[in-house]
């Protein structure tokens, strides 16, 4: 079955840091270019903002290849670029980037970690991990070995790469990185500090990914009581708190709970952020989920569109925050059995997600299986089989295990629906070979054993089957302890 997937606003989810500009006493022409597009930036005026950061690296072209400044304009662009879903036009400007720095004479300074954090962040967003996670090491690195002086907060570093091994269910990993994280933020600001309420809104998201509902909720109400006292009652911020903290209830199936956090953290942000910012829209389709998960269509269809209208107005209409929108509201419709609907809304963002973040991206392949699933549901097996077996070709060319096992189930899968076992037979096959190649071990891959091991014994092959099970039952019982908190 399709689903729709709701959206977590953290602050400090990704540490996306913005340069500090002001690295000489006279004002230049660079300067008030970089000074005016953070404002710009700030107040979510994207194309201005990219229009006046690209003729900030125009003029620190003039000041050499290999100029600090020229470095912190081209990060500047390529935030811009990201902040818009620009991804392809993004990265190689943080590549060039990362390259002055490294060599520069300052390749240890709070700009380059900026750098290896920002381009970190991109490099999440298009779900490629394990490029990601060297880059937070190196800035954590440096961060470590920073003179007490320079008073180097590492807790952004810390974040990020405990985001990394969220991402990859290494629990056990970045459980202890983001109590570090939060000790830190403790220590340097008191107990009570806003910035202490970011920490503990990750780590309550890590318990959250887990299934510690208990304890995510007590840390989130850790957080808004911070936040209250500290911001009071109207800050945008208590409202990420809020709306956490209804996940957490939404989670549950406490609706009503859950229901009465998101409307207050969309009354806050509507009134101090106003009704058409980013904020208010994330409050909107978590609204909209919850409506949809309680069959309360019509609601749930509203608050959607008003997410999308207010997305495609701030981020243009090929964002990625779109393309959720759009998911969203697609899988609405196929639970309407409004087919006809899901389709054209699964199919554009389907084509966005694929063209800002590539076919082997974990959202792409779950945006593939919705819209095959509204193709099946409509009779159209041959375009269902497609996108299935583009899903797992895709997956073989990222090399990425855990994307090949769920591709090959889904496929095999299909094909078992189908009567074709012959069909399903070799997608297993096919798959157990490239997997066993890598030796990785991950929940995709015991499902994915489990499935051929059921495809196994309805062809009468229990000897297999046996030794299937056995597997996954071993890759499931070296998880266990890895997903519970310490």
């Amino acid at each position: 079955m399709p689903r729709w997937k709701p959206q977590v606003a953290l602050a400090g989810w990704l540490w996306l840091a913005l340069w500090p500009i002001g690295l000489s006493a006279q004002c230049t022409s660079w300067e008030r270019n970089s000074e005016a597009g953070e404002k710009a930036l700030q107040e979510g005026r994207y194309d201005e903002a990219e229009l006046i950061y690209w003729d900030a690296v125009q003029e620190a072209e003039k000041f050499g290849p290999n100029d600090e400044r020229l470095a912190i304009s081209l990060n500047d662009l390529a935030h811009v670029y990201e902040t818009q879903g620009k991804y392809a036009e993004s990265e190689p400007l943080y590549k060039r980037a990362l390259g002055i720095w490294e060599k520069s004479e300052h390749p240890t300074s709070q700009c380059a970690t900026a750098t290896l954090n920002n381009f970190g962040a991109l490099l999440f967003s298009l779900g490629r991990y394990a490029e990601a996670e060297p880059l937070y090491k190196r800035s954590l690195a440096i961060d470590e070995k920073a003179p007490s002086e320079e008073h180097r907060d590492m807790t952004g570093s810390l974040n990020n790469l405990a985001v990394i091994y969220q991402e990859q269910a290494r629990y056990s990993e970045a459980e202890p990185l983001l109590k570090r994280a939060l000790e830190i933020r403790e220590k340097d600001s008191g107990p009570e500090h806003p910035r202490v309420a970011v920490a503990l809104g990750s780590l309550a998201s890590l318990y959250r990914r887990q299934g510690t509902i208990e304890e995510a909720e007590k840390l989130e109400k850790r957080a808004i009581a911070i936040r209250k006292k500290a911001q009071g009652a109207e800050h945008p911020e208590l409202a990420i708190s809020l709306n956490n903290l209804g996940l957490g209830y939404f989670k549950q199936g406490k609706f009503e709970d859950a229901e009465k956090l998101y409307k207050r953290a969309l009354a806050i942000n509507q009134k101090s952020l106003g009704p058409e910012h980013l904020g208010t829209a994330t409050n909107l389709s978590n609204l909209g989920q919850l409506y949809a998960a309680q069959k309360k269509h019509a609601e749930a269809e509203s608050f959607y569109k008003q997410a999308l209208a207010i997305r495609e107005k701030a981020l243009g209409p090929e964002h990625p925050e779109v393309a959720l929108t759009l998911n969203n509201l697609g899988v609405m419709y196929y639970y309407r059995e409004m087919y006809s609907q899901a389709e054209s809304y699964l199919k554009r963002a389907l084509a966005i997600s694929i063209k800002t973040l590539g076919w082997g991206h974990p959202e792409v392949q779950n945006r593939i299986y919705s819209l095959a699933a509204t193709y099946q549901a409509q009779g159209k097996n041959a375009e269902a089989e497609g996108l299935f077996s583009s899903a797992l070709e895709a997956a073989e060319k990222a090399e990425d295990p855990r994307l090949i096992a769920s591709s090959a189930n889904r496929l095999a899968s299909f094909y078992e629906g189908h009567k074709k076992s012959a069909e399903a037979d070799d997608a297993y096959q096919r798959s157990l070979i490239i997997l066993d190649q890598t030796g990785h071990e991950s929940p995709e891959l015991a499902t994915f054993l489990e499935s051929y091991a059921r495809h196994l014994r309805a062809n009468n092959r229990e000897g297999e089957a046996t030794d299937m099970e056995a597997r996954a039952q071993a890759i499931r019982a070296k998880q266990a302890p890895q997903n519970s908190p310490q």
